[in-house]
């Protein structure tokens, strides 16, 4: 599904939303929208049984560009599904596309997506649109990230709150090469490079190994891909906890425009042919 506002450059995609990065920028902050805490931004409760849910999501950078793949049964479950931040792309055609996963509390996942100006209407404001590099963005949701764990803190009770949710994210800016993140339940930020160059959050065990035995840097993209979903289909056999439908999603170097978005169920296609366009 794509979005866009009438007269507004700019739209959204939404399925259902290594080495330590440097220092933010000495500049400081990107100019944007966030929004403030109330306890009206926290009003959203997931329904019984999507708590209880194990996603798997992965980020993969590449020479040809970045591939994301997530498990999107959990975002299915919840009120809203197109709003739940399970994976979501971003694009402003010729300036930025960044893609965003998330794995674990989906009532934490929205309150950070909320606090960013994402998941709203009018996403249109939302300091992802402002923001000068990708480092800056993760960034910005690793500070959202802290202010919901604090804002959970200060109530009774829940001195020691945990976030429970994680992110990656990936993509590019005009005038800088696609890069890859991982900010985790308690904000730390990690970016990806030549010799880790894959994030993975949720149910992780069983779909590691076929990614570290066949996939490197000059893999095409395709091939990778088609690797991804292998890897998928591990981690289904393996864990319950994971099942269809799970959404694809693939990036080339330097188009800034999302490639290919597919979301595969039970009975598709690449179980029978592994066919990509």
């Amino acid at each position: 599904m794509t979005m866009a506002l009438a007269g507004r450059p700019w739209s959204c995609w939404a399925v259902s939303v290594a080495s330590p990065c440097a220092s933010q920028r000495e500049s400081g902050s990107p100019v944007g929208r966030t929004r403030r805490l109330t306890p009206e931004l926290f009003e959203w409760h997931a329904p019984d049984g999507a708590r209880g849910l194990m996603t798997y999501c992965v980020g993969l950078m590449l020479g040809q560009g970045l591939i994301f793949a997530a498990d999107a049964r959990g975002s299915e479950i919840a009120s809203q599904s197109d709003r739940s931040c399970e994976l979501s792309a971003y694009e402003r055609g010729g300036d930025r596309v960044i893609v965003l996963l998330s794995s674990g509390d989906l009532t934490r996942s929205r309150e950070v997506c909320a606090l960013l100006g994402l998941g709203g209407a009018d996403e249109s404001e939302s300091a992802l649109w402002h923001a000068k590099t990708l480092q800056e963005v993760a960034m910005l949701i690793a500070g959202a990230v802290r202010k919901v764990v604090h804002f959970h803190a200060v109530r009774p009770g829940m001195r020691d709150a945990v976030l429970g949710a994680s992110f990656i994210l990936g993509g590019q800016v005009l005038g800088e090469t696609p890069r890859l993140f991982r900010i985790s339940s308690n904000a730390d930020v990690l970016e990806a490079d030549s010799q880790e160059n894959y994030f993975q959050i949720g149910e992780s065990d069983y779909g590691k190994p076929i990614i570290e035995w066949v996939v490197r840097c000059q893999t095409p993209l395709n091939d990778a891909a088609r690797c991804l979903l292998a890897s998928f289909d591990t981690t289904m056999r393996n864990s319950l906890t994971v099942a269809t439908p799970f959404d694809l999603l693939t990036y080339r170097t330097d188009t800034l425009a999302v490639h290919m978005r597919r979301r595969f169920n039970a009975g598709s296609a690449y179980f029978a042919d592994n066919s990509f366009p």
